[in-house]
C-alpha cells in the first residue's frame, strides 16, 4: 500500500530494531521542513502541558541507565573547539533576537497552574539549599541592573514594611540582632570631638578597605574594637566606613584580636593576652 498523508495503517505497531536503524540511516543529513518543525514543537508542548505518562518516564529512565552523554558537563569549546564554539554561540544568539520567552512576564502559577507551581517552587527550594552564589556572578548581576529603574513594591511587600514599622515583627528575628546592645548608652567622652580625633589619627581612612572619607562622601564610623561602649579610649577605637562597620557585626571573637593587632602595629598600643587594654594606659588616662 503506498504511503498517504494521514494513513493510520502502522498506528500502534512497534518497529523492529532493524527498521529503526534503516530509518535513522535514511534520515541522516536531512533537514526538517519548517512545517514539520512547527508540528514537532506543537506536539512537544502538548506533551509538556499534559505531563509525560509514568510508563514513558520509566522506559526513558531504563533506556538511559548506564549511559553517559558525551556532552554532559562539557563546554562548547571542549566539544567543538574554540573557533566552532564561537560560531555556534553566535548563531544561537542571533536566532533568539526579537523572540520572547513563553515564560516572560508570567508567574509560576500562570505558567504551570497552581498545583504544579507549588511542586516547582518546592523543587527549586530544595535544589538551591546551601548554594552560595559566586562573587563573579554577583558582580555580573549588579552590572546588569545598573541604570535600570527599581520595580515598584508589591502590596504584600508594602504591608510587611508597614507592619515592621509598627513593631509587629520582632527585632530579635533579624540576623544582625545582638541582644539589644545597640541601645546601650555610650560614655560622655564618646563625643564628636573624640571621634574626630580618631578619624584624624587614622588619616580619615577606613582601616579595612583603605577608602578615604572624601571618596565616600560621608564621615567614617568610629568602632569599639572590644564592642564595649564604656571603653571609649583611643586604644579601643578605630575608623571604619559604613560598609566595613556592618561586617563587624559577625564573627566578633575574630575582629577584636585583629583590630588590636592592627592598632598595636600602627600606634604601638599594648594589650593583655585576654584582649584587655593594659593598666598603664588607664593610669595615663586618669592623669
Amino acid at each position: 500500500m503506498p504511503f498517504q498523508k494521514g494513513n493510520t495503517f502502522n498506528k500502534g505497531k512497534t518497529l523492529s530494531e532493524e527498521t529503526k536503524r534503516k530509518i535513522s540511516i535514511g534520515n541522516k543529513g536531512k533537514k526538517r521542513s519548517e512545517e514539520a518543525r512547527l508540528k514537532y514543537r506543537k506536539h512537544a508542548l502538548e506533551q509538556f502541558k499534559n505531563g509525560m505518562p509514568l510508563e514513558t518516564k520509566k522506559k526513558l529512565s531504563e533506556s538511559h541507565k548506564g549511559l553517559k552523554s558525551s556532552k554532559k558537563n562539557k563546554a562548547y569549546e571542549e566539544i567543538y573547539g574554540v573557533k566552532k564554539a564561537i560560531e555556534i554561540k553566535q548563531k544561537m544568539s542571533n536566532a533568539k533576537i526579537g523572540k520572547l520567552s513563553s515564560k516572560k512576564g508570567k508567574t509560576y502559577e500562570e505558567f504551570y497552574g497552581l498545583e504544579k507551581s507549588l511542586k516547582v517552587k518546592s523543587n527549586l527550594s530544595i535544589s538551591h539549599k546551601g548554594y552560595k552564589m559566586p562573587q563573579s556572578q554577583r558582580e555580573n548581576i549588579g552590572k546588569a541592573h545598573i541604570g535600570k529603574p527599581k520595580p515598584p513594591l508589591t502590596d504584600e511587600h508594602k504591608f510587611k514594611l508597614s507592619q515592621s514599622h509598627l513593631g509587629l515583627y520582632s527585632l530579635d528575628k533579624h540576623p544582625n540582632w545582638q541582644g539589644g546592645i545597640s541601645f546601650e548608652p555610650y560614655t560622655l567622652d564618646f563625643n564628636e570631638q573624640f571621634k574626630e580625633s580618631i578619624r584624624e589619627r587614622d588619616n580619615n581612612t577606613c582601616m579595612l578597605c583603605n577608602k578615604h572619607q572624601d571618596e565616600l562622601k560621608r564621615k567614617l564610623s568610629v568602632h569599639h574594637a572590644d564592642y564595649d561602649k564604656l571603653n571609649s579610649f583611643p586604644q579601643n577605637c578605630i575608623s571604619l566606613c559604613t560598609s566595613c562597620h556592618t561586617l563587624t557585626n559577625f564573627n566578633r571573637e575574630l575582629w577584636t584580636p585583629y583590630f588590636q593587632s592592627l592598632l598595636k602595629k600602627l600606634y604601638q598600643y599594648e594589650y593583655t593576652e585576654d584582649q584587655k587594654i593594659i593598666l598603664n594606659f588607664m593610669e595615663e588616662k586618669i592623669k
